[in-house]
């Protein structure tokens, strides 16, 4: 963790315990996107989203951190999150009982809502509103305050803030006005509700022609004619000793096939121990045979050595990849997602290799594989964990190479994702340029 990175980091994390959650994000978005690495910055930025309610954001920006950077913290956190996907039905039918005035129903839901800090924000809004109508200004007191320690600028709380000034003091008094408390509480839900789901649911070949025009002209002197005619029969010869070279050394490669032995016993080794230590030899043994002639006893190792390597070795490839990554051998990582990606396609991780891909060569400085593999990723996976983060990739690439384009990705980012940590600083100068 550099200096400025730590830096970044500690201000984050003091707008946080401050409840400046939205500063807190902005400022961990603009560390992000200055370097990928900042694993406790990504894990802090899905923390904050988490509590916010928005779990499929913070599952992605865990998933990276855990495939990118290898981080353990954000591989428990993933592993955590199985029962949030139950709190946040519970939540959505605890909302609509509110709607329909069966509180003691809403607060059952909420109870089990609670023992996460998942959607922590707009649970306690939402119980601050069910104490308000049964009257328990205390408690709904309570929850308030809760809310405004990780947010004190929430909008849902300022109402009930409100409602609580305006009636939390009235215990005695008939009970008309609770029932206004009621039904200004269900319009400020009604709204939170609406943002929620949206929140959640949210060669070639070249023809080479040429006329070959042959002037003869007959009253050209003699000795003209006789070089002509003896510069085309040395010509001619050297291209009949080019035509017998070639046939030599397609003669000669014949014969080395013909005496090339199929490793027969080598290829039964890797499919009865199938060690993956011996993988990247299978591999390399399977392409130097995958076009040559075989007999049929050949051909059936050779498929089964196939079967095995997209059974295995997608995933093998794909995890030795991230161990290059993880080193900043990016060359190394492109060439292992490489044979990732010929024996992954159709699995669950063909998404995954394909960004990783992108990632790599774009490491490397090359440019136009990286958007190759981006563009191939968007094609097949538009809406994936990590779209916005292909998108945001492209933008940023093309800003100095062409504006235009850059613009296309970053108008794309604000259109399909304005929630995203992508969609940042670095997006709204692009497209102000």
């Amino acid at each position: 963790m550099d200096k400025d990175y730590k830096k970044t980091y500690a201000k984050a994390m003091s707008y946080y315990q401050e409840g400046q959650i939205g500063k807190a994000i902005e400022l961990c978005e603009k560390g992000i996107s200055l370097n990928m690495k900042n694993a406790a910055l990504i894990n802090l930025k899905g923390m904050l989203l988490y509590l916010s309610g928005d779990l499929n954001g913070a599952k992605a920006l865990w998933a990276l951190n855990k495939d990118f950077n290898n981080d353990g913290v954000a591989k428990k956190y993933l592993e955590d999150i199985k029962f949030d996907y139950k709190r946040q039905e519970d939540y959505e039918k605890a909302l609509e009982a509110v709607r329909k005035l069966k509180i003691s129903e809403a607060l059952n839901l909420l109870e089990f809502c609670r023992e996460s800090d998942f959607n922590k924000i707009n649970v306690y809004n939402l119980l601050t509103c069910c104490y308000i109508k049964l009257g328990d200004y205390e408690k709904a007191k309570e929850c308030l305050h809760k809310v405004f320690e990780l947010d004190k600028r929430n909008k849902t709380a300022e109402e009930n803030k409100k409602l609580l000034r305006k009636y939390g003091n009235l215990e005695n008094k008939t009970s008309y006005g609770r029932y206004i408390a009621i039904l200004v509480c269900i319009v400020v839900l009604i709204g939170v509700g609406y943002l929620a789901k949206y929140y959640f649911y949210n060669k070639p070949n070249k023809d080479i022609s040429y006329n070959k025009t042959e002037i003869l002209e007959q009253n050209k002197e003699e000795a003209i004619n006789k070089n002509k005619d003896e510069a085309q029969v040395e010509k001619d010869t050297s291209n009949n000793e080019n035509k017998d070279a070639e046939k030599k050394e397609v003669a000669e490669e014949k014969k080395q096939i013909i005496e090339e032995k199929f490793p027969e016993e080598e290829f039964k080794k890797y499919l009865s121990q199938k060690n993956f230590n011996n993988l990247f030899s299978l591999y390399s043994t399977y392409k130097s045979w995958k076009e040559k002639p075989l007999s049929i006893n050949e051909k059936s190792l050779l498929v089964k050595s196939e079967e095995l390597l997209m059974k295995e070795g997608a995933e093998f490839f794909y995890n030795e990849g991230k161990a290059y990554i993880s080193k900043g051998e990016n060359l190394k990582a492109a060439e292992a997602f490489l044979k990732a990606f010929e024996f992954g396609k159709g699995s669950y991780l063909h998404q995954h290799v394909l960004y990783m891909l992108g990632y790599s060569y774009e490491q490397l400085k090359e440019v136009e594989k990286a958007s190759a593999y981006y563009e191939e990723y968007l094609k097949y996976f538009p809406k994936a964990n990590y779209s916005d983060n292909v998108l945001y990739n492209l933008a940023m690439m093309y800003k100095n190479i062409d504006i235009n384009k850059s613009k296309e990705y970053a108008l794309k980012i604000v259109e399909r994702y304005p929630k995203s940590q992508y969609n940042n600083i670095n997006v709204q100068q692009i497209l102000n340029q």
